[in-house]
C-alpha cells in the first residue's frame, strides 16, 4: 500500500523544492511504485491510497494546532471540550480520529479504505 500521509495534496507540495516534507513523501511513493512497475518484481502489486486522505480531519488538525497555540498565549487550560474552538468541533475531531499526523491522524475512515484496497488487490491477482 502506498505511503498516503498527506493525501493528494502532497503531489502539488512537492513541486516547491523547500518543501521537504512533501517531496521525500513523493520520492517514497515512486520508490514504492517503481518495485511493481520498473523493476517487475513477481507477485507484487502497488495499491494507492493517497486519496483516501481524511482532508477534513486534516483541517481539523490545523485548527487545533492553532488554537493550542492561542490557549497558551491566553493560559486557557486544555480540557476535553476545549481541543478546539467549540465543543461541536472537538467533538467531530475526535470522532474522525484525532492522532497523530504520522498515523494518519487516526482516521479509522482512512485505514478501513486502505484496508479494502488492499484485500480487492489480493482477489484481483
Amino acid at each position: 500500500g502506498e505511503l498516503g500521509i498527506g493525501g493528494l495534496e502532497m503531489v502539488e507540495r512537492a513541486n516547491n523544492e523547500g518543501d521537504h516534507e512533501a517531496r521525500a513523501i513523493m520520492a517514497f511513493r515512486q520508490a514504492q511504485r517503481a518495485v511493481t512497475q520498473e523493476l517487475g518484481v513477481g507477485d507484487v502489486t502497488f495499491v494507492p491510497t493517497a486519496d483516501f486522505w481524511d482532508t477534513r480531519l486534516q483541517e481539523l488538525e490545523e485548527i487545533r494546532g492553532q488554537w493550542a497555540n492561542e490557549k497558551r498565549k491566553k493560559e486557557i487550560p486544555e480540557t476535553e471540550d476545549n481541543l478546539l474552538p467549540t465543543k461541536g468541533l472537538s467533538d467531530e475531531y475526535r470522532s474522525r480520529g484525532g492522532h497523530w499526523y504520522c498515523h494518519y491522524n487516526g482516521s479509522a475512515p482512512n485505514y478501513a479504505l486502505v484496508g479494502w484496497a488492499l484485500a480487492e488487490a489480493l482477489l484481483d491477482d
